[in-house]
């Protein structure tokens, strides 16, 4: 869907020099153990299948943990007139209706050490929060069905987001 020219956007990480070099060094990390984890495979296991099996496995979790880690980076919002588009790296997608919010206020709750997005079904609430620091609780008119994960539709009526401009964010969505 393409965001409208008059939209505002509303990213997380602003300053992402310090979490992309973080990141940066960490993946790299990752991809040198991944490939001492193939040639392991390559060189000890005979068995062709089990050996693409595991060679899967491997990549499928390289790219997982990447898409997970990379996720602040890739989170932008999106406030137009008419409605708030929020994103959250590959994990999660949501177009709003920006009559639907019925309340829009600042929150600071604990979050996982893991940055993911997720259901909490007792509060029928999706967290796509990285981090405690400008934390927004959306309260929506009704639950809606929200992609959440790559498979997953939940149903929803209040969503935890990080925006850096919290204030501004507020202040655009009233």
């Amino acid at each position: 869907m393409r965001v409208d020219e008059s939209s505002k956007k509303f990213t997380y990480t602003a300053q992402r020099g310090g979490y992309v070099s973080i990141i940066s060094t960490l993946l790299f990390l990752m991809v040198i153990e991944g490939g001492v984890i193939v040639l392991l495979i390559a060189i000890f296991v005979s068995n062709e299948f089990i050996k693409i099996g595991l060679l899967s496995v491997v990549v499928f979790f390289d790219i997982f943990v990447a898409s997970a880690l990379l996720a602040p980076v890739w989170t932008s919002h999106h406030v137009d007139a008419k409605n708030l588009r929020l994103r959250y790296g590959f994990h999660f997608k949501a177009d709003i209706p920006r009559s639907a919010i019925m309340a829009a206020e600042p929150v600071q709750e604990k979050v996982g050490m893991i940055p993911s997005v997720r259901y909490e079904v007792e509060k029928q609430r999706v967290v796509a929060a990285f981090s405690e620091k400008g934390q927004v609780l959306l309260r929506l008119d009704r639950a809606y069905p929200l992609r959440v994960g790559f498979f997953g539709r939940r149903n929803a009526d209040e969503i935890l987001i990080n925006v850096d401009k919290r204030d501004e964010f507020l202040g655009v969505l009233v």
